[in-house]
């Protein structure tokens, strides 16, 4: 299926000093800029905890949890790849520690090593070499084709002891491949004390880098201002690293919109042709499929341009439970496909985006610890906003922020403020339709009770049901869904009759709920094709009320913003969704992105799968 001729380079971005020097963004823009250049790319994320997957892990931890097509559940920063890179990822693209433990012990137990003493040295990392270069072969971007350079993320910083059995893998990699094919990048910070820019911390962990035998051939330099010439001629000395290989990735507005653009700017594919020679890469395709449109240098320059020159602001309202008392910075990695979403759609209607955080734990008088002023600040900025999210994501653990979400979508509802509901959020949302409109006081969720009770399902009527007796699995990855003709959803997916979306869930709308809900107007315009099962909900009468079982926001990028949260953006600045004509540019690459054929089947051959690891090579049930 994939032409054998073509053997990847490799590009590692390795981390130093501390964290949150945008690691991943920087991976991800190397990425970008690549493909830019005509380069098929594809990315790997190494993370060296010892969870199988993202699955079990709170988001309060690392961020959101990100789903794939294939139903994985994965770092955040797997997120950040796709959008900057548009890449379809699949799980083996995600490795942890975990796996590799786990499929190295379940060899041992079957006799595969036949006898031999089972070490970390050479059989978990050869396990981790072979994972690498494997899943380096298979191509993400829609060509068919085996791509020419994987960029791949180190999670963690030089020195961590948990990192060390991944780099001395790496090591081996390098060691194997010769210097021509793999690339080390790392990521510094050089801080900023009493106005001059300081260079031990970066000469402390290439110092530390190198005494693992891996000499980084280009160093990111993370700081505040431009990184001045002094600076760089200190630590090019000091590290053996040429002067034209450090770059300044320094704070400017929207850096993360920018750093393609940046790094393109200081000469990154020169430096990246001369150390792995892309100059003999042929580019060229050979068959396979004409991968999709390339998001250019051009246009990373006009995006950055475009949000520049944003003077009007959109208020967005994102409920969420305890928000008030969070960081901002915990928020918003909880938040960030949703963040960039909102984003990306803002950009099409030609707004700046503003997000209200609101905790709906104080619009809820019964929940103590908020005063009066506090409960008043945040229903201030409920209905100051122009629109409103109701995220799965919006419940804390426990389910608590549940009655101030409920009054949330009342308020929408009842004022005709834009809204769209995701995940569980459709959940909510038609719970507070079945007790504000068809009037079940009781109607609830099976999965917001302990078990169900005695009482008759009339005098507590489960509107939301659970689709599966498994305890840990769960509806995973991408599902067709058909669309009504006719209705708000068809016409923001640029008139398709069927789309995919990526779904994580295990309660869905109990199917003898539905005529009563749709008498009253609540219609259900998306199902799973195959099948009954509710996907989507529109409200009849109301300018925007959308709900979504599945997750729009793993799909969204720059430039094709998801349609629901862009049907979002444009009722919260007074467009008429039912009526505006769509850009066309934009109609068409959601046709390019969404189609399905069809015959086409769902990644996902079982609708039902549970968390667990597979090796390369290993076909996904």
């Amino acid at each position: 299926m994939f032409a054998t001729d073509v053997v990847p380079k490799f590009v590692a971005v390795t981390g130093g000093v501390c964290g949150s020097l945008d690691k991943g963004a920087i991976a991800a823009s190397i990425g970008a800029v690549l493909k830019a250049y005509g380069y098929r790319v594809t990315a790997m994320k190494i993370d060296p905890y010892f969870n199988i997957d993202k699955s079990l892990i709170s988001p309060l931890q690392h961020g959101e949890v990100f789903v794939l097509d294939d139903g994985a559940e994965v770092d955040l920063e797997m997120g950040n790849f796709e959008r900057a890179m548009d890449l379809t990822l699949g799980r083996n693209n995600n490795l942890t520690s975990g796996k590799v433990w786990s499929y190295v012990i379940d060899k041992e137990r079957r006799g595969d090593y036949l006898g031999k003493t089972v070490q970390m040295i050479p059989h978990v990392a050869d396990e981790i070499i072979r994972w690498i270069t494997e899943t380096a072969s298979v191509p993400t971007d829609g060509s068919r084709l085996p791509p020419h350079v994987c960029v791949m993320e180190l999670h963690g910083t030089v020195g961590d002891i948990e990192l060390m059995l991944m780099l001395e893998a790496l090591r081996m990699l390098k060691f194997r491949l010769g210097k021509e094919n793999l690339c080390i990048v790392h990521c510094t910070y050089v801080p900023i004390i009493q106005g001059v820019q300081k260079t031990k911390p970066t000469q402390h962990t290439v110092k530390v880098l190198s005494e693992l035998g891996l000499q980084p051939d280009l160093v990111m330099c993370r700081c505040e201002e431009p990184v001045v010439d002094s600076t760089r001629a200190k630590i090019s000395l000091q590290c053996s690293v040429e002067q034209s290989h450090l770059f300044s990735v320094h704070t400017v507005p929207y850096v993360k919109h920018r750093l393609p653009v940046n790094l393109d700017a200081q000469g990154l594919l020169t430096v990246l042709t001369a150390v792995l020679r892309l100059d003999r890469v042929r580019k060229d395709p050979i068959g396979g499929r004409t991968p999709r449109k390339v998001f250019s240098i051009a246009d990373w320059t006009s995006l950055c341009e475009r949000k520049e020159g944003l003077t009007e602001e959109v208020h967005i309202a994102v409920v969420g439970s305890g928000l008030a008392r969070q960081s901002l910075s915990l928020t918003k990695a909880t938040f960030l496909s949703v963040i960039k979403a909102l984003d990306q759609a803002s950009l099409y209607v030609g707004r700046q985006l503003v997000i209200n955080w609101v905790d709906s734990l104080a619009l809820d008088e019964e929940w103590p610890d908020y005063n009066a002023e506090e409960r008043s600040a945040e229903w201030r900025k409920l209905r100051q906003a122009s629109g409103v999210l109701v995220h799965a994501t919006t419940l804390g653990q426990g389910f608590t922020g549940l009655s101030g979400s409920l009054l949330a979508l009342q308020f929408a509802r009842e004022n005709a403020k834009p809204l769209l509901a995701v995940g569980s959020g459709l959940h909510l949302a038609v719970i507070e339709f079945a007790r504000g409109v068809l009037q079940l006081s009781a109607a609830v969720s099976a999965e917001m009770v302990s078990a169900e009770p005695a009482d008759s399902p009339e005098s507590r009527p489960f509107v939301i049901s659970k689709v599966l007796s498994e305890a840990t699995g769960a509806v995973l990855g991408a599902r067709t869904l058909a669309l009504a003709e006719g209705s708000m959803a068809h016409r923001l997916y640029g008139g398709l009759a069927r789309v995919q979306e990526r779904h994580r869930h295990r309660f869905e709308v109990s199917p003898e709920f539905v005529p009563r809900l749709e008498k009253e107007g609540l219609r259900f315009v998306g199902v799973e094709d195959p099948g009954t099962a509710v996907a989507l909900c529109e409200l009849q009468g109301h300018p925007f009320f959308m709900g979504t079982q599945f997750f729009p926001e793993f799909k969204s990028r720059p430039g094709t913003p998801a349609p629901p949260f862009l049907g979002l953006l444009m009722a919260a600045t007074g467009r008429n969704v039912r009526e505006e004509r769509l850009n066309d540019l934009y109609a068409a690459n959601i046709v390019s992105h969404y189609r399905c054929s069809r015959g086409a089947v769902s990644p996902v051959t079982s609708r039902v799968v549970a968390s667990g690891c597979s090796p390369p090579g290993t076909p996904v049930a």
